[in-house]
């Protein structure tokens, strides 16, 4: 048995902006088409911040723009002094470092424990065992910490 109706093909889809139009109840105006306003934009005031003062320095790059430029170096700091720029007062120093107890230290002051209850203080004196602590020797601010573990 043959069916003698005749398929029916859908026809092409509508274009984008009849689709949009459609569904978000969108109607275009013709006249006005890709027309570029004529106005500027409103200029604002630039900001000004009290947080931003200090090493941030500002930059004017035109009228009712303020750009900001501060750049941070990243170091990676190890068991010993190293030389960098402080964050917060901007001079090239030299870092100072104390050594302080960290997660090396209590493992293995835990070993010591069960092997040889004597020596169970004795990593808290080596400073290969412990974190070194980086500050600046100028403004006191800590730079990093480098950790054994």
């Amino acid at each position: 048995m043959k069916d003698s109706a005749p398929i029916l093909l859908p026809s092409a889809p509508p274009s984008y902006t009849e689709a949009i139009s459609e569904s978000c109840n969108i109607q275009t105006n013709p006249s006005v088409g890709n027309s570029v306003p004529s106005d500027p934009p409103p200029s604002y005031p630039p900001l000004t911040n009290a947080a931003y003062t200090g090493t941030y320095h500002a930059v004017t790059s035109g009228p009712g723009y303020q750009r900001f430029d501060h750049c941070i170096s990243l170091v990676q700091l190890g068991p010993d002094s190293c030389f960098v720029q402080c964050p917060t007062c901007g001079h090239e120093v030299m870092t100072d470092i104390h050594h302080r107890a960290g997660t090396l230290t209590f493992i293995t002051a835990g070993l010591c424990f069960f092997l040889c209850i004597v020596c169970t203080f004795l990593p808290f004196c080596m400073d290969d065992l412990q974190d070194v602590t980086h500050t600046c020797p100028i403004c006191k601010h800590h730079i990093g910490t480098y950790s054994r573990i």
